[in-house]
């Protein structure tokens, strides 16, 4: 096992704003539960790492999504081979 200590990443977390948000499916709301979390282009900002972005241009569409068991400390080498810490 290789464990080296990290530097503090208190400063980058405290520059998430956190948001509640609800699904909606086709225009109308399909769950009325209020979610709790981030919005994935504002962690893309803080940790680009962690998040994708996919386009698909025949639909005209782009999101950003964050992998649910994914390491925001992972290297962005070891995510592209699909490595999880």
């Amino acid at each position: 096992m290789n464990v080296e200590p990290m530097p503090s990443v208190l400063a980058k977390i405290s520059q998430l704003k956190p948001s509640t948000y609800q699904y909606h499916q086709d225009g109308l709301m399909a769950d009325a539960t209020v979610m709790y979390g981030f919005m994935a282009q504002d962690v893309a900002m803080v940790f680009p790492h962690m998040v994708r972005h996919h386009v698909d241009y025949e639909r005209q569409l782009e999101a950003y999504t964050i992998p649910r068991k994914k390491s925001c400390f992972q290297p962005a080498d070891a995510a592209s081979n699909g490595v999880l810490s």
